[in-house]
């Protein structure tokens, strides 16, 4: 056999083999792209929320060890690092006490939380701009006194509380009506603050607010009749419905403080029996001296069983008659005004008045339900806390006034008082994932 026949000549790739290797070159490159990429997104998430978690537990570990610690203390974490302030360095403490002298130096890895510090920002901008010597100006001088601290409403400690009321409320009306949650709740706080602020007070204190759309007259039970209504009168109803709640717990609140503290479940969260998150007005009917409402509240003050059958035997019953008077003469004094021309009345109204208003004047830059509710908690969160005479509203003014509107960042709240301790981070999402 000649050498000419042993070797066979080699031959080369055609042009239409080396576009397929290409391709597929290229589409195995594209996957891993992606795959390392989501890798990647996934990883700085987990960090960013186990350093979250760790500045949180710094903060409760910090007032364990100072339960006297009265006020708000918040972290701030960015891209560039961490900031920390509170009047007595508090947070700064709790920070060097687990991360060390370098604490600083603790940074964000993942770039898409949003701006918890932007949203806070606009709440205390949008406080502090009242002004609590302008006695001519109810609005003003009414919420001025209360972020200064020398007014405070019956329900600060459920301001949390009450919100959640409304996003419960609308998320599930929304569900029903195949609309969102966070719209409507936003429609419904234009409802209840969109009028003349002294119509509002007088609204609050008079008895005027209903909420048969929800509840009572037509409606048999919770949202029989939601989808037959408008949707201007259903935002009015969840409007409604949050007052309502609102009033049942500042005059619960303030008969407790008064040492009715046995009534108070029953008149904050007193309902037509049905399952509902949505309230009767047990408020008027304390006001108003009868219906259910104040009957079974009178059942637990006098110790004995008082129906509207048996009110008037009651009312001309000697045993009873100190007690029933004290009563009555507690309810009226709520709505008496002071030597500055208010009541705790018409401070409850404007504290309603204001969370509501915050939802309207809080930017938060998103239409998503999801994004929307975690910084609106944050909100409320913050206002409750200047509510409840927990913080300085100049001191948290210093602190947030140094990161701007665009910056990536995630708050971290300590409010501690009264024996106990409380945690927010905003947007609330970092932790939740």
């Amino acid at each position: 056999m000649s050498m000419k026949k042993c070797f066979k000549k080699a031959e080369g790739f055609t042009l239409v083999e080396l576009i397929v290797v290409i391709a597929i070159l290229g589409i195995l490159a594209g996957v891993g792209t992606v795959g390392y990429g989501g890798y990647v997104k996934k990883a700085n998430m987990a960090a960013d929320q186990q350093l979250v978690a760790s500045v949180k537990n710094a903060l409760e570990l910090q007032y364990y060890a100072n339960p006297s610690f009265e006020g708000t203390a918040a972290v701030i974490l960015t891209k560039d690092g961490a900031r920390a302030d509170s009047a007595d360095g508090f947070a700064a403490k709790a920070m060097q006490a687990t991360f060390g002298n370098n604490w600083a130096g603790s940074k964000l890895s993942y770039n898409g939380w949003g701006s918890g510090a932007a949203v806070a920002k606009d709440t205390l901008d949008y406080f502090a701009s009242y002004d609590p010597t302008n006695i001519g100006n109810t609005k003003e001088f009414a919420l001025g006194n209360i972020f200064n601290g020398n007014a405070k409403p019956s329900f600060a400690n459920e301001v949390d509380d009450l919100f959640d009321l409304v996003e419960i409320t609308a998320v599930d009306v929304g569900s029903a009506l195949d609309t969102s949650g966070a719209g409507l709740v936003k429609d419904a706080a234009t409802v209840t603050t969109g009028g003349n602020f002294d119509q509002f007070l007088g609204a609050w204190g008079t008895q005027e607010w209903s909420n048969d759309i929800f509840m009572g007259g037509n409606a048999g039970a919770y949202g029989e009749n939601v989808g037959s209504q408008s949707e201007e009168i259903v935002k009015a109803a969840v409007a409604n419905a949050a007052v309502l709640k609102a009033r049942n717990t500042a005059v619960a609140t303030y008969l407790k403080n008064l040492g009715y503290g046995d009534v108070y479940a029953d008149i904050a969260d007193y309902t037509y029996g049905v399952s509902s998150m949505v309230p009767k007005d047990a408020y008027a009917e304390l006001f108003n001296a009868s219906g259910d409402a104040y009957y079974k509240t009178l059942t637990k003050v006098l110790g004995t069983e008082v129906t509207a059958e048996n009110f008037a035997s009651i009312d001309s019953d000697s045993r009873y008659r100190e007690q029933l008077s004290a009563f009555n003469n507690a309810i009226r004094s709520y709505a008496m005004t002071n030597e500055s021309g208010t009541s705790q009345a018409i401070v409850d109204a404007t504290a309603y008045y204001a969370m509501m208003d915050t939802v309207n004047n809080v930017n938060t830059d998103s239409d998503s339900d999801e994004t929307y509710w975690n910084e609106m908690r944050g909100a409320v969160s913050l206002y409750g806390s200047i509510v409840q005479g927990k913080t300085s509203l100049q001191d948290l003014q210093a602190l947030y006034s140094s990161i701007g509107a665009e910056d990536n960042s995630v708050v971290v709240m300590v409010y501690g008082g009264s024996g106990s301790v409380k945690t927010t981070v905003n947007p609330a999402n970092v932790l939740e994932g």
